[in-house]
């Protein structure tokens, strides 16, 4: 095999739109959580709403840059 490069997710909130074959700038604010399996579906779904409500409070402290 060969090297394998990191992978993140990416979710973008309050976005309604189709960004397919476009290219977008993402900037590196904070590490929510690991990567880690999940006993079924109500548990992943309690998760990302805990990974939301995270991710909110991090964009909301983080002040704008150019």
């Amino acid at each position: 095999g060969g090297l394998e490069l990191p992978r993140i997710e990416v979710n973008l909130f309050d976005f309604q739109g189709d960004l397919r074959g476009r290219t977008i700038k993402v900037e590196w604010l904070a590490r929510l959580r690991g990567e880690r399996k999940f006993d079924g579906k109500d548990d992943l779904i309690q998760q990302l709403q805990t990974d939301e409500r995270q991710a909110r409070d991090v964009v909301a402290a983080t002040p704008l840059r150019d």
